[in-house]
């Protein structure tokens, strides 16, 4: 069955950095990966300090889908520079 429900997909930026952490820490809490309150702060801190240094330097591309101007669902690709062989 086909769902009505229209997305806006966009390249993350620096503007999004709030949807994309609690996007993460959603998915953290599901997996039943955050198991208190002290390590839920510090994953939060170290997401945005990492999402901050990499998209400023094009380290981190992603993408966010949006419904109804609600950021449901980012990709993300890390891209480093491997020296030849």
């Amino acid at each position: 069955m086909m769902s009505d429900r229209k997305y806006k997909i966009s390249k993350v930026s620096m503007e999004n950095i709030d949807q994309v952490v609690s996007l993460r820490l959603a998915l953290l809490k599901e997996l039943d990966e955050i198991k208190s309150d002290q390590e839920e702060l510090l994953i939060v801190t170290a997401t945005r300090e990492y999402l901050e240094k990499a998209l400023a330097h094009n380290e981190f591309i992603s993408y966010m889908a949006e419904s109804d101007g609600e950021a449901v669902s980012i990709s993300g690709m890390v891209l480093f520079k491997r020296p030849p062989c």
